[in-house]
């Protein structure tokens, strides 16, 4: 079946790819090259189960107006880093976060586990120690 909507004509005609519909109903684009999407207005992504970002080269960009602001990247087994206008601000590691630089808490933090904190710490306001000995 070929459909004729320009977001699939720009795939197959720039890119020397393909749509091709599925039995189910699906449609999947195979795009030989680089493949953009340019809009004048925005673009929605809507599903009704996951939506899924799938980049071999580790990086998924966040950018606005083409100068890149946010960046997940994968940064070895099991580890997520965040970056934020070039600097790693964050590292996930299974259950653990790590952060880079200063943390501002402007509201109420909860800890139920162990915080460990490895520098200075400076508190403004109250701090209540609960049953603390």
């Amino acid at each position: 079946m070929t459909a004729h909507w320009p977001l699939i004509d720009a795939l197959t005609n720039t890119s020397g790819g393909a749509m091709q519909q599925t039995s189910g109903g699906n449609w999947t684009a195979t795009v030989t090259g680089a493949a953009k999407i340019a809009a004048s207005t925005t673009i929605t992504l809507d599903a009704a189960g996951d939506i899924i970002l799938d980049a071999a080269g580790d990086d998924v960009i966040l950018k606005d107006a083409g100068t890149e602001y946010g960046r997940f990247k994968h940064a070895g087994a099991n580890q997520l880093g965040i970056y934020s206008n070039g600097i790693l601000t964050a590292t996930l590691n299974d259950s653990d976060i790590v952060f880079n630089n200063d943390v501002n808490i402007e509201n109420d933090l909860d800890v139920d586990r162990d915080l460990n904190v490895d520098r200075n710490t400076t508190l403004n306001g109250n701090v209540d120690l609960g049953n603390a000995t």
